[in-house]
C-alpha cells in the first residue's frame, strides 16, 4: 500500500471526487499536495500515538557498546536485544547500547517516521491498517480547510479504531513459564 491508496481512500471517504480523479491521473496540484501532506501527517502521528514504527537489525558489538551510527536508521528507542536467540540485559545512553560483551547481537528498535512522496510505499506501525489512516488523513484535511466539525468526526472514528487495535494487541496474556 502506497501513500497515493490512502490519500484516494481518504478523498473516497471525505467524497473530494477531484481530489480522487487528480490522484487516478498522477496529477500534482495544489489539492494533492495538501492531501499527500494530510497522509505523512497522519503516518507520522500515528507512528508517535501507540502504533510505532519498528525495525530488527543484526548488529556487533565492540568494547561492549553497539553504536548509535551503525544502526541504519536512528532510533528513537531500543525495544529487544538479542544473542543467540536468548534476551540480553541492555542500556542505551548518547554513546549507543551498552551490553555485556563483544559480538553479534539482533537489536528490536522503534524509529522516526520520515516524509514520503505519493508513491512511496506507506510505513505503518505494529497492527495498524489502512483505515486507520485513512481516518487520521480525512481529520487533517478537514482541520486545514477549516471543516472543524467535520474534522471532529474523523477524530472520533480514528480514536474509535485505534482503540480497538490497541485492545487487540493488549489482549494476549503470554504464558507462564516455571523457573
Amino acid at each position: 500500500m502506497t501513500l497515493r491508496d490512502i490519500a484516494k481512500s481518504a478523498a473516497a471517504v471525505l467524497q473530494a471526487d477531484d481530489i480522487e480523479y487528480a490522484l487516478d491521473r498522477g496529477e500534482t496540484g495544489d489539492d494533492v499536495r495538501v492531501i499527500a501532506k494530510c497522509v505523512n501527517m497522519a503516518l507520522a502521528e500515528m507512528s508517535g500515538d501507540g502504533f510505532p514504527l519498528c525495525e530488527r537489525q543484526v548488529l556487533t558489538a565492540r568494547d561492549g557498546v553497539i553504536p548509535l551510527s551503525s544502526f541504519s536508521r536512528a532510533p528513537t528507542g531500543v525495544r529487544e536485544v538479542t544473542a543467540d536467540g536468548k534476551r540480553v540485559a541492555f542500556t542505551v545512553d548518547s554513546l549507543g547500547v551498552h551490553v555485556p560483551r563483544d559480538g553479534e547481537y539482533c537489536v528490536t528498535y522503534c524509529f522516526a517516521f520520515k516524509d514520503s512522496e505519493l508513491d512511496d510505499k506507506a510505513e505503518l506501525g505494529a497492527l495498524c491498517d489502512k483505515y486507520v489512516a485513512t481516518y487520521l488523513t480525512a481529520r487533517n484535511y478537514c482541520l486545514i480547510t477549516g471543516r472543524t466539525d467535520e474534522a471532529s468526526i474523523w477524530d472520533q472514528r480514528y480514536n474509535a479504531e485505534a482503540e480497538k487495535l490497541r485492545l487487540t494487541r493488549r489482549a494476549r496474556i503470554h504464558g507462564r513459564k516455571w523457573l
